[in-house]
Protein backbone atom coordinates (compact mmCIF):
# COMPACT_ATOMS: atom_id res chain seq x y z
CA UNK A 1 0.00 0.00 0.00
CA UNK A 2 1.02 2.93 -1.16
CA UNK A 3 0.57 6.37 1.07
CA UNK A 4 2.02 9.98 0.32
CA UNK A 5 0.86 13.64 1.61
CA UNK A 6 1.30 16.98 1.21
CA UNK A 7 3.86 18.94 3.37
CA UNK A 8 4.40 22.13 3.35
CA UNK A 9 8.79 22.65 2.96
CA UNK A 10 8.61 26.79 2.50
CA UNK A 11 6.25 28.53 4.61
CA UNK A 12 8.11 32.17 3.24
CA UNK A 13 6.64 30.88 -0.30
CA UNK A 14 3.01 31.72 0.65
CA UNK A 15 -0.48 30.31 -0.23
CA UNK A 16 0.36 30.32 -3.95
CA UNK A 17 3.50 28.53 -3.32
CA UNK A 18 1.56 26.01 -1.56
CA UNK A 19 -0.63 25.62 -4.34
CA UNK A 20 2.15 25.16 -6.59
CA UNK A 21 4.00 22.47 -4.43
CA UNK A 22 0.82 20.48 -4.17
CA UNK A 23 0.67 19.79 -8.32
CA UNK A 24 4.38 19.22 -8.23
CA UNK A 25 4.15 16.25 -5.92
CA UNK A 26 0.79 15.04 -7.99
CA UNK A 27 3.21 15.46 -11.04
CA UNK A 28 5.99 13.52 -9.07
CA UNK A 29 3.97 10.67 -7.67
CA UNK A 30 2.37 10.09 -11.19
CA UNK A 31 6.61 9.63 -12.11
CA UNK A 32 6.70 7.24 -9.26
CA UNK A 33 4.32 4.32 -10.15
CA UNK A 34 5.95 4.76 -13.89
CA UNK A 35 9.75 4.17 -12.15
CA UNK A 36 8.06 1.53 -9.79
CA UNK A 37 6.86 -0.26 -12.89
CA UNK A 38 9.80 0.43 -15.47
CA UNK A 39 12.32 -1.00 -12.68
CA UNK A 40 10.76 -4.12 -12.57
CA UNK A 41 10.66 -4.23 -16.38
CA UNK A 42 14.17 -3.37 -16.71
CA UNK A 43 15.75 -5.77 -13.80
CA UNK A 44 13.29 -8.42 -15.26
CA UNK A 45 12.08 -9.35 -11.59
CA UNK A 46 10.20 -12.79 -11.89
CA UNK A 47 8.67 -11.58 -8.44
CA UNK A 48 7.36 -8.44 -9.67
CA UNK A 49 4.24 -7.51 -11.20
CA UNK A 50 3.36 -8.86 -14.16
CA UNK A 51 3.89 -6.86 -17.27
CA UNK A 52 3.31 -8.09 -20.69
CA UNK A 53 3.15 -6.94 -24.07
CA UNK A 54 1.35 -8.63 -27.34
CA UNK A 55 2.43 -8.09 -30.18
CA UNK A 56 0.49 -10.02 -32.62
CA UNK A 57 -2.81 -11.82 -32.70
CA UNK A 58 -2.06 -15.13 -34.40
CA UNK A 59 -5.15 -17.34 -35.49
CA UNK A 60 -6.22 -20.75 -34.30
CA UNK A 61 -7.79 -23.89 -35.66
CA UNK A 62 -11.26 -22.81 -34.14
CA UNK A 63 -12.46 -20.34 -36.29
CA UNK A 64 -12.96 -16.71 -35.48
CA UNK A 65 -10.25 -16.85 -32.23
CA UNK A 66 -7.04 -16.08 -32.07
CA UNK A 67 -3.87 -16.21 -29.61
CA UNK A 68 -2.60 -13.31 -27.77
CA UNK A 69 1.60 -13.28 -28.64
CA UNK A 70 3.71 -11.33 -26.71
CA UNK A 71 6.76 -11.08 -24.29
CA UNK A 72 7.00 -11.06 -20.35
CA UNK A 73 9.03 -8.45 -19.55
CA UNK A 74 8.10 -8.63 -15.59
CA UNK A 75 6.72 -11.54 -13.07
CA UNK A 76 4.49 -14.24 -14.56
CA UNK A 77 2.01 -15.30 -16.56
CA UNK A 78 0.21 -18.59 -15.61
CA UNK A 79 -3.07 -20.21 -16.51
CA UNK A 80 -6.11 -18.43 -14.24
CA UNK A 81 -4.41 -15.33 -13.35
CA UNK A 82 -6.81 -12.54 -13.22
CA UNK A 83 -5.10 -9.23 -14.95
CA UNK A 84 -5.86 -5.95 -16.22
CA UNK A 85 -6.07 -6.25 -20.34
CA UNK A 86 -5.52 -2.37 -21.65
CA UNK A 87 -5.67 -1.77 -25.42
CA UNK A 88 -4.16 1.12 -27.39
CA UNK A 89 -6.63 3.58 -26.23
CA UNK A 90 -6.53 3.36 -22.49
CA UNK A 91 -5.53 6.27 -20.18
CA UNK A 92 -4.30 5.75 -16.77
CA UNK A 93 -7.09 6.83 -14.32
CA UNK A 94 -10.12 5.96 -16.83
CA UNK A 95 -11.82 2.86 -17.96
CA UNK A 96 -12.12 3.28 -21.47
CA UNK A 97 -10.58 0.11 -23.62
CA UNK A 98 -9.63 -1.82 -20.17
CA UNK A 99 -10.62 -5.27 -19.04
CA UNK A 100 -10.10 -7.38 -16.23
CA UNK A 101 -10.31 -11.13 -17.17
CA UNK A 102 -8.73 -14.21 -16.13
CA UNK A 103 -6.08 -15.80 -18.73
CA UNK A 104 -8.04 -19.49 -19.60
CA UNK A 105 -4.38 -20.82 -20.71
CA UNK A 106 -0.72 -20.45 -21.30
CA UNK A 107 0.91 -21.87 -24.51
CA UNK A 108 4.21 -22.01 -26.02
CA UNK A 109 4.40 -21.59 -29.43
CA UNK A 110 6.56 -23.68 -31.63
CA UNK A 111 6.07 -23.36 -35.16
CA UNK A 112 2.36 -24.57 -36.38
CA UNK A 113 2.26 -26.62 -32.47
CA UNK A 114 1.16 -25.17 -29.19
CA UNK A 115 1.83 -26.91 -25.87
CA UNK A 116 -0.06 -25.77 -22.92
CA UNK A 117 1.96 -25.01 -19.76
CA UNK A 118 1.24 -23.74 -16.41
CA UNK A 119 3.27 -20.37 -16.07
CA UNK A 120 5.48 -18.34 -18.41
CA UNK A 121 8.41 -16.31 -16.20
CA UNK A 122 9.55 -12.67 -17.45
CA UNK A 123 11.98 -13.00 -20.13
CA UNK A 124 10.28 -15.51 -22.36
CA UNK A 125 7.85 -14.93 -25.14
CA UNK A 126 4.36 -17.26 -25.03
CA UNK A 127 0.62 -16.91 -26.43
CA UNK A 128 -2.15 -16.33 -24.43
CA UNK A 129 -5.79 -18.19 -24.47
CA UNK A 130 -8.88 -16.16 -24.05
CA UNK A 131 -7.84 -12.51 -24.20
CA UNK A 132 -8.39 -12.23 -28.27
CA UNK A 133 -11.87 -10.80 -27.74
CA UNK A 134 -10.59 -8.08 -25.46
CA UNK A 135 -7.53 -6.81 -28.14
CA UNK A 136 -7.92 -5.85 -31.71
CA UNK A 137 -4.08 -5.75 -32.62
CA UNK A 138 -2.04 -5.13 -29.62
CA UNK A 139 -2.40 -4.28 -25.92
CA UNK A 140 -0.48 -4.79 -22.49
CA UNK A 141 -1.21 -6.94 -19.61
CA UNK A 142 -0.31 -6.56 -16.34
CA UNK A 143 -1.68 -6.62 -12.41
CA UNK A 144 -0.55 -4.08 -11.17
CA UNK A 145 -3.46 -1.63 -10.86
CA UNK A 146 -1.65 1.73 -11.91
CA UNK A 147 0.42 0.45 -14.73
CA UNK A 148 0.69 2.59 -17.99
CA UNK A 149 -0.07 0.36 -20.82
CA UNK A 150 3.42 0.21 -22.72
CA UNK A 151 3.73 2.29 -26.08
CA UNK A 152 2.25 0.85 -29.98
CA UNK A 153 5.04 -0.57 -32.11
CA UNK A 154 5.88 1.56 -34.91
CA UNK A 155 6.72 0.15 -38.19
CA UNK A 156 9.22 1.90 -40.49
CA UNK A 157 6.77 1.41 -43.71
CA UNK A 158 2.70 2.36 -43.45
CA UNK A 159 0.20 0.89 -45.50
CA UNK A 160 -0.12 3.38 -48.45
CA UNK A 161 -1.34 0.58 -51.30
CA UNK A 162 -5.26 0.20 -51.59
CA UNK A 163 -7.61 -2.11 -52.95
CA UNK A 164 -11.73 -2.06 -52.60
CA UNK A 165 -13.15 -5.10 -51.89
CA UNK A 166 -16.59 -6.91 -52.44
CA UNK A 167 -18.35 -9.98 -52.47
CA UNK A 168 -19.74 -11.49 -55.86
CA UNK A 169 -22.91 -12.44 -53.66
CA UNK A 170 -24.11 -9.53 -52.48
CA UNK A 171 -25.82 -11.62 -50.29
CA UNK A 172 -21.92 -12.66 -48.78
CA UNK A 173 -21.60 -8.96 -47.46
CA UNK A 174 -22.18 -9.70 -43.60
CA UNK A 175 -19.32 -12.98 -44.40
CA UNK A 176 -16.75 -10.09 -45.95
CA UNK A 177 -17.23 -7.92 -42.92
CA UNK A 178 -16.55 -10.29 -40.22
CA UNK A 179 -13.74 -11.49 -42.48
CA UNK A 180 -12.19 -7.84 -43.07
CA UNK A 181 -12.31 -7.71 -39.10
CA UNK A 182 -10.58 -11.47 -38.81
CA UNK A 183 -7.88 -10.31 -40.64
CA UNK A 184 -7.32 -6.54 -39.42
CA UNK A 185 -6.72 -8.70 -36.05
CA UNK A 186 -4.38 -10.62 -37.33
CA UNK A 187 -1.99 -8.62 -39.16
CA UNK A 188 -0.52 -5.49 -37.89
CA UNK A 189 -0.02 -4.01 -40.36
CA UNK A 190 -3.00 -4.20 -42.86
CA UNK A 191 -5.70 -1.51 -42.78
CA UNK A 192 -9.42 -2.33 -43.44
CA UNK A 193 -11.57 0.79 -43.72
CA UNK A 194 -15.21 1.21 -44.73
CA UNK A 195 -15.83 4.46 -46.63
CA UNK A 196 -18.63 6.97 -46.51
CA UNK A 197 -19.57 5.52 -49.91
CA UNK A 198 -19.85 2.14 -48.30
CA UNK A 199 -16.97 0.75 -50.31
CA UNK A 200 -14.61 -1.64 -48.10
CA UNK A 201 -11.02 -0.67 -48.47
CA UNK A 202 -7.67 -2.94 -47.56
CA UNK A 203 -4.36 -0.96 -47.17
CA UNK A 204 -1.09 -2.61 -46.92
CA UNK A 205 2.23 -2.21 -47.14
CA UNK A 206 2.67 -3.22 -50.39
CA UNK A 207 1.27 -4.70 -53.33
CA UNK A 208 2.61 -8.48 -52.17
CA UNK A 209 1.52 -8.13 -48.83
CA UNK A 210 -1.77 -7.02 -50.24
CA UNK A 211 -1.75 -10.32 -52.57
CA UNK A 212 -1.75 -12.19 -49.22
CA UNK A 213 -4.28 -10.77 -47.67
CA UNK A 214 -6.95 -10.84 -50.15
CA UNK A 215 -5.75 -14.54 -50.62
CA UNK A 216 -6.43 -15.10 -46.56
CA UNK A 217 -9.45 -12.98 -46.60
CA UNK A 218 -10.94 -15.56 -49.76
CA UNK A 219 -9.70 -18.61 -47.98
CA UNK A 220 -9.38 -18.33 -44.39
CA UNK A 221 -11.09 -15.34 -42.53
CA UNK A 222 -14.35 -14.93 -45.34
CA UNK A 223 -14.07 -18.17 -46.78
CA UNK A 224 -16.29 -16.36 -50.16
CA UNK A 225 -15.54 -15.52 -53.60
CA UNK A 226 -14.68 -11.87 -53.75
CA UNK A 227 -14.07 -9.21 -56.41
CA UNK A 228 -11.42 -6.78 -55.83
CA UNK A 229 -9.97 -3.35 -57.66
CA UNK A 230 -6.88 -1.91 -59.02
CA UNK A 231 -4.44 -1.17 -56.31
CA UNK A 232 -3.88 2.42 -56.37
CA UNK A 233 -1.17 3.89 -53.95
CA UNK A 234 -2.14 7.17 -51.77
CA UNK A 235 0.28 10.06 -52.37
CA UNK A 236 1.94 11.14 -49.36
CA UNK A 237 3.91 14.21 -48.19
CA UNK A 238 5.14 15.32 -45.03
CA UNK A 239 7.41 18.15 -43.32
CA UNK A 240 10.61 16.87 -41.93
CA UNK A 241 11.91 20.01 -40.32
CA UNK A 242 11.08 23.54 -39.02
CA UNK A 243 11.16 25.88 -42.35
CA UNK A 244 13.70 28.81 -41.94
CA UNK A 245 11.22 31.02 -43.76
CA UNK A 246 8.23 32.96 -42.62
CA UNK A 247 5.37 33.35 -45.43
CA UNK A 248 3.21 36.40 -45.40
CA UNK A 249 -0.23 36.86 -46.31
CA UNK A 250 -2.96 40.01 -46.62
CA UNK A 251 -6.67 39.71 -46.37
CA UNK A 252 -8.56 40.93 -49.21
CA UNK A 253 -9.20 44.25 -47.16
CA UNK A 254 -5.13 44.67 -46.45
CA UNK A 255 -5.83 45.31 -42.57
CA UNK A 256 -4.87 41.63 -41.46
CA UNK A 257 -1.38 40.10 -42.00
CA UNK A 258 -0.92 36.64 -41.46
CA UNK A 259 2.70 35.02 -40.69
CA UNK A 260 3.27 31.47 -41.33
CA UNK A 261 5.82 29.00 -41.52
CA UNK A 262 5.76 24.87 -42.02
CA UNK A 263 6.79 22.31 -38.79
CA UNK A 264 6.39 18.75 -38.57
CA UNK A 265 3.49 17.79 -36.35
CA UNK A 266 3.53 16.09 -33.16
CA UNK A 267 3.37 12.32 -32.62
CA UNK A 268 0.36 11.01 -32.36
CA UNK A 269 -1.71 13.68 -34.03
CA UNK A 270 -2.06 13.03 -37.02
CA UNK A 271 -3.86 9.44 -35.65
CA UNK A 272 -6.09 11.50 -33.45
CA UNK A 273 -7.10 13.87 -36.11
CA UNK A 274 -8.61 10.16 -38.12
CA UNK A 275 -9.93 9.23 -35.33
CA UNK A 276 -14.00 9.39 -34.51
CA UNK A 277 -13.15 11.04 -30.99
CA UNK A 278 -11.37 14.36 -31.95
CA UNK A 279 -12.66 17.15 -32.20
CA UNK A 280 -11.32 20.70 -32.48
CA UNK A 281 -13.58 22.25 -30.18
CA UNK A 282 -13.23 20.26 -27.37
CA UNK A 283 -9.02 20.27 -27.57
CA UNK A 284 -9.27 24.48 -27.55
CA UNK A 285 -11.47 24.25 -24.24
CA UNK A 286 -9.18 21.66 -22.54
CA UNK A 287 -6.63 24.01 -23.66
CA UNK A 288 -8.07 27.31 -22.43
CA UNK A 289 -8.57 25.10 -18.98
CA UNK A 290 -5.38 23.71 -18.49
CA UNK A 291 -3.52 27.31 -18.51
CA UNK A 292 -6.33 28.70 -16.06
CA UNK A 293 -6.14 25.76 -13.62
CA UNK A 294 -2.85 27.61 -12.86
CA UNK A 295 -3.74 30.58 -12.45
CA UNK A 296 -6.66 29.86 -10.20
CA UNK A 297 -4.28 27.51 -8.04
CA UNK A 298 -1.50 30.16 -6.88
CA UNK A 299 -4.09 32.65 -6.74
CA UNK A 300 -6.50 30.90 -3.90
CA UNK A 301 -5.21 30.47 -0.68
CA UNK A 302 -3.72 27.69 1.09
CA UNK A 303 -7.00 25.98 2.82
CA UNK A 304 -9.16 26.62 -0.49
CA UNK A 305 -6.25 25.52 -2.82
CA UNK A 306 -5.99 22.14 -1.03
CA UNK A 307 -9.63 21.54 -1.10
CA UNK A 308 -9.99 22.32 -4.65
CA UNK A 309 -7.32 20.31 -5.77
CA UNK A 310 -8.97 17.65 -4.36
CA UNK A 311 -12.53 17.67 -6.23
CA UNK A 312 -10.09 18.82 -9.51
CA UNK A 313 -7.91 15.28 -9.28
CA UNK A 314 -10.95 13.21 -7.95
CA UNK A 315 -13.36 14.48 -10.67
CA UNK A 316 -9.87 13.74 -13.55
CA UNK A 317 -9.70 10.29 -12.61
Amino acid sequence: MLAFGLVEDEPQAGDAGLGLQSLLMWKCFDQFLLRFCFLHSQNCDANGPLMMYVSKMVPTSDKGRFYAFGRVFSGRVATGMKARIMGPNYTPGKKEDLAEKAIQRTILMMGRYVEAIEDVPCGNICGLVGVDQFLIKTGTISTFKDAHNLKVMKFSVSPVVRVAVEPKNPADLPKLVEGLKRLAKSDPMVQCIIEESGEHIIAGAGELHLEICLKDLEEDHACIPIKKSDPVVSYRETVSDESDQMCLSKSPNKHNRLFMKACPMPDGLAEDIDSVSFYIKSVKSVNLKSLSIFAMFQSWGGSKCLHMMTKFFTDLF
